[in-house]
């Protein structure tokens, strides 16, 4: 392919690309107009366990909107738009928060809403039946986590 042959193509993908973007824009910008109108009545609350020196309290995610946030302390879910959702954790599994963690946790929700919405059922059985379909989703770390110490001179 010559020079000429190869300006011409690279112009036509980068104009779809720039094409593209504008139009992720505004869905994107759909979705954050519908995370501000959810009312956010579940959210499930996952760790991934990773072995750090500074403990996370962990991340916040609702299935109908796909908001997350991630809180350091437990009190900082009081300060979110979360404070007032019923909170399912999922401690039991240690998770990264993928859009296929995502996808799977909100596909069950929308396929149980009359479960997981009704109030009478015990949060308890909500989790365990969440981790069990999250179960080989599990973020593993065998190595202990290596610190940096500053060396003595």
């Amino acid at each position: 392919m010559d020079t000429k042959k190869v300006f011409e193509e690279t112009g036509k993908l980068g104009n779809e690309i720039h094409r593209l973007g504008k139009q992720l824009e505004k869905v994107n910008k759909q979705c954050f107009e519908m995370m501000e109108l959810c009312p956010h009545e579940i959210v499930f609350k996952y760790t991934d366990n990773h072995p750090r020196m500074l403990l996370i309290d962990g991340t916040y995610f609702c299935p109908a909107c796909g908001k997350s946030i991630k809180c350091i302390h437990p009190e900082q879910i009081k300060d979110s738009s979360f404070k007032d959702s019923r909170v399912i954790p999922l401690t039991n599994l240690s998770l990264f928060g993928t859009s296929e963690v995502h996808h799977t946790i909100r596909n069950e929700v929308y396929q149980n809403m009359e479960l997981y919405y009704n109030p009478e059922i015990d949060i308890e059985k909500l989790s365990n039946r969440m981790e069990e379909l999250l179960k080989d989703k599990e973020q593993r770390y065998e190595n202990s986590a290596k610190t940096l110490r500053k060396r003595k001179q």
